[in-house]
């Protein structure tokens, strides 16, 4: 018998939060996405998805602040190849509802896939991250 993954998510009352966090993060806010995640890390309930979720979201922050293209998943994402994108939010999501991964894992993932999104529904106005790493 295959065991059923259920994803925890994450209450309507923190999805502004991170909408908003991962949007300073596009717009290399730093100083408010910075803001933004201390805000949702003292919200967040304790359980090792959510914790995978938030350390997916530190992760980010840190990637993109120091600029160092070594952050594996940061360094794949490609604004201006849609094909790529699309394939790179699949597998996160996939990897988010697999019962194969671990609930850390999970959320990691999870938090990748808001992520792309956020940055798909921005991409008109966005540059590609692989110039901000180079």
């Amino acid at each position: 018998m295959e065991m059923v993954v259920v994803a925890e998510p994450i209450s309507r009352k923190k999805m502004p939060s991170i909408a908003n966090y991962l949007q300073h993060l596009n717009q290399r806010d730093f100083a408010d996405a910075e803001r933004e995640l201390e805000t949702i890390g003292k919200e967040m309930k304790t359980t090792p998805w959510h914790k995978g979720y938030c350390n997916a979201l530190e992760g980010m922050f840190i990637s993109l602040k120091s600029n160092d293209s070594r952050y594996l998943y940061i360094s794949r994402v490609n604004l201006d190849n849609e094909k790529k994108l699309d394939e790179l939010q699949r597998q996160f999501a996939r990897m988010s509802k697999s019962s194969l991964q671990e609930d850390f894992d999970r959320g990691f993932f999870a938090a990748w896939v808001e992520y792309l999104k956020i940055l798909r529904s921005s991409r008109s106005d966005a540059k590609s991250l692989n110039g901000y790493l180079k």
